[in-house]
């Protein structure tokens, strides 16, 4: 068996015993892990499982690299997410710098999209609202 085999295999039995694994920060160690090897599906996977908007951001430089439309994707659901359990004008903001990181690595439509979907979810949520409404899009 060849050097490149063997670690394939380490990575791999590395991979299995990190999973069993019930600590959060071991899921940390297994997104570095996707990023060294170059797994991006993987590490989509992974992040997709999470919907931490905070992951995504953390990794957002080799998402847009390797996988930039998933990374949109990523961040329209973890926006969501992020909304399903946030109240409040500061949670609204940063909501809403997210939906702007959206549009500024290029993806503006996704962004309209967020926007639509908050503004049809939460309606009745006049600040969240009054967030959405100072966001500029630049649609080309």
């Amino acid at each position: 068996m060849d050097e490149i085999s063997e670690w394939k295999i380490f990575i791999e039995e590395l991979i299995s015993e990190i999973r069993m694994s019930p600590k959060g920060s071991d899921r940390e160690r297994l997104a570095f892990i996707f990023v060294e090897e170059e797994m991006w599906d993987r590490l989509v996977a992974l992040i997709r499982e999470r919907r931490s908007i905070y992951t995504i951001r953390e990794f957002e430089p080799q998402l847009l690299k390797h996988c930039p439309i998933e990374l949109a994707d990523l961040y329209g659901e973890g926006i969501l997410q992020f909304m399903r359990f946030s109240v409040g004008r500061n949670y609204y903001q940063g909501a809403c710098n997210y939906i702007k990181r959206l549009d500024k690595l290029g993806f503006p439509q996704k962004a309209m999209e967020i926007i639509g979907i908050l503004r049809e979810t939460y309606p009745f949520r006049t600040a969240l609202i009054e967030e959405l409404n100072k966001i500029r899009i630049a649609l080309y």
